[in-house]
C-alpha cells in the first residue's frame, strides 16, 4: 500500500505524520547539540559520533535510527551518544506501538 491510501483509510493521519517527522528532527537537533562544544560540553576533545560533519547528516542518522533500519555507516562513538540513541530508537518503538 502506497502512503496516500493510508492516508484516505485513516490508518495514518496528517498529525500523526508531522508528528513523527516533528520527533525526527527534535532528535536530529539534539545530535548536533552533542557535538557542538560552545553549546553544552566543553571539554569534549573527541567526536561523539564517526562520520558525521553537518546537520544533514545528523538528520541522515537520526532518520535511519528512526526507522529502525540501521546501516552502521554513522556510529556513536561515546557513551551520551549511545544512551540518546537508545532512547530515540525506543520510544520510536513506543511510538508505532501507540500510535
Amino acid at each position: 500500500m502506497d502512503l496516500w491510501k493510508l492516508f484516505l483509510l485513516k490508518r495514518v493521519t496528517i498529525g500523526k505524520f508531522f508528528f513523527t517527522i516533528l520527533f525526527m528532527f527534535l532528535f536530529s537537533f539534539i545530535y548536533m547539540l552533542l557535538d557542538e562544544d560552545e553549546f553544552l560540553w566543553r571539554d569534549i576533545k573527541h567526536k561523539e559520533f564517526s562520520e558525521v560533519t553537518g546537520y544533514f547528516e545528523r538528520l541522515y542518522y537520526s532518520a535511519i535510527v528512526q526507522t529502525t533500519i540501521g546501516l552502521g555507516d554513522i556510529v556513536p562513538n561515546s557513551k551520551r551518544a549511545r544512551v540518546i540513541t537508545m532512547v530515540q530508537a525506543l520510544t520510536t518503538i513506543l511510538l508505532i506501538i501507540l500510535v
